[in-house]
């Protein structure tokens, strides 16, 4: 008799291992056709327990904050079904659009699986590129990129009021009428009107349309400033110093444009800052930050000022930042 239960203790053991839930979906993808721009997709999921265990859902994770995921309940029994109800909102999306939503379960053979939203977003009026950047723009000099915009939908394309909103105002833009359905946006960069101290700025270009869904359209825009000077690193960090010892950080000034150029001067506004001059190598120059191991227990900031002689940048201020420990 204890021989035919152990038997039957095994078995039972056996057959509450082998208890598995098991994730299937009738369609892991959903193909939505064509829709206008600013229009919601609503979208289902049917899924299935095929296995012969409790299956849990436990996260339904969409790609972006677009996409939202709803689900009735959490677990589901062997044979059981349920629904993933999936909305996208297409406002931000034109163009062909693939959109995943990852779910995570007790599914032992997939634990993560996804299911697919995709489609196309149509628009009234298409323009590329969808944001400007002005990589390595010069002090003193003009750059110019250009927008391409048109429509495929309309009989003919009309902007108006096209605005930059950036600080310094150091952009201006205007319309180029390529043909009826198709314009330019130029947009220039005056580089005499950059700021003297700042690396890069940010603004918005904007314009209105004849388009009833598309009335406003902004473009951001992007401005990285090469100057006649550059240092490397730009900025100096001496984080989780040790408290009593000093630190070294050498830092490169160097010319961007093939001049030679002279160091005039160099001070810190720091007491606990130093900064002695290293090697010249002629268009490249050294210095090397040096913090004293007098420098009082947690973070700080300080800057170094070189002035040069070069009339388009007298002065370089690199930021240091840092914090002393124990």
């Amino acid at each position: 008799m204890r021989k035919y239960s152990l038997l039957f203790l095994s078995f039972a053991s056996l057959c509450s291992i082998a208890a598995e839930p098991r994730l299937e979906f009738e369609q892991p993808t959903f193909d939505f056709g064509e829709v206008d721009q600013g229009e919601k997709v609503k979208a289902s999921f049917a899924f299935k327990n095929s296995g012969d265990g409790p299956l849990d859902i436990l996260k339904v994770v969409p790609t972006c904050g677009c996409t939202t995921a709803e689900l009735d309940k959490k677990q589901y029994q062997p044979g059981e079904s349920g629904i993933i109800s999936v909305t996208f909102n297409t406002q931000r999306f034109p163009g062909k659009v693939t959109k995943r939503i990852t779910v995570e379960s007790n599914d032992p053979n997939r634990p993560r699986t996804s299911v697919t939203l995709k489609g196309n977003v149509t628009v009234d009026i298409r323009y590329a590129p969808n944001s400007l950047f002005f990589a390595d723009a010069r002090m003193g000099q003009s750059a110019t990129h250009e927008i391409n915009i048109n429509t495929g939908r309309m009989a003919n394309l009309e902007l108006s009021d096209v605005e930059v909103n950036i600080q310094p105002e150091c952009l201006n833009a205007r319309v180029v009428q390529v043909d009826a359905t198709h314009a330019r946006l130029v947009v220039t960069a005056d580089g005499s009107k950059f700021p003297s101290q700042k690396s890069q700025i940010n603004g918005t270009l904007s314009f209105q349309t004849n388009s009833k869904a598309q009335k406003t359209i902004r473009i951001p825009i992007s401005i990285r400033i090469q100057r006649p000077i550059a240092t490397s690193p730009r900025s100096v960090y001496m984080f989780a110093s040790k408290e009593g010892k000093p630190r070294e950080v050498t830092v490169k000034v160097r010319s961007t444009d093939n001049s030679n150029f002279q160091i005039l001067g160099v001070e810190s506004n720091s007491e606990f800052i130093s900064i002695t001059r290293g090697k010249d190598e002629g268009r490249e120059k050294y210095l090397v930050a040096t913090l004293s191991g007098q420098a009082e227990l947690g973070k700080f900031e300080a800057e170094i000022r070189v002035t040069t002689d070069n009339p388009e940048q007298k002065e370089v201020r690199i930021p240091v930042r840092g914090s002393v420990v124990k």
